[in-house]
């Protein structure tokens, strides 16, 4: 029993996950590198809260989209805030690596910024990635149903001696 209630809690603290990222007030993500390491390590949650792009201050760290692979493809990157860059009329984010001497070789303007990081949660990422692949969520489904029906035929075979219509009212 005691399982089936931490298995309960776990789907419930995912579904809440979920929720908030579909809310967009709150994102979360999954640090797959360990180009934050060891402040973020992989298979880390990272949850970001939508702030102002213009008042980072250096050491903040930050969730943008960038091409990392100059495939066209934009991926979510978690790195330090460094500076602030202007170019005519726009600006700039620039951001490092943990502990790295150079800054990083894109620069984020105010459509790629996603938000300021605020809270972690280390290893339970790979979890969450499972959880919400499909066959993560074609398991979890099976599993409440296999649950369910366990508790089912439990239930039939603790009342078989009962008479089949006990505590029913037959109306003429």
């Amino acid at each position: 029993m005691k399982k089936l209630i931490l298995f309960i809690l776990f789907a419930v603290f995912v579904f809440s996950i979920l929720i908030l990222n579909l809310t967009g007030k709150v994102k979360y993500f999954v640090v797959l590198t360990d180009s934050m390491a060891p402040v973020i390590t992989p298979n880390t949650i990272v949850f970001t809260k939508s702030t102002d792009f213009y008042n980072l201050q250096e050491g903040d760290i930050i969730s943008f989209y960038t091409d990392i692979d100059l495939d066209g493809k934009k991926e979510v990157v978690i790195h330090y805030f460094d500076s602030y860059e202007y170019n005519e009329n726009e600006t700039f984010v620039r951001t490092k690596r943990y502990n790295a001497e150079s800054l990083d070789s894109w620069k984020i303007n105010i459509n790629n910024y996603i938000g300021k990081s605020f809270f972690y949660i280390p290893k339970l990422g790979k979890i969450i990635r499972y959880f919400t692949s499909i066959i993560g969520i074609l398991n979890l489904i099976f599993i409440l149903f296999v649950f369910f029906l366990i508790d089912f035929i439990i239930k039939s075979e603790n009342n078989k001696h009962l008479p089949l219509f006990q505590n029913k009212r037959i109306l003429i």
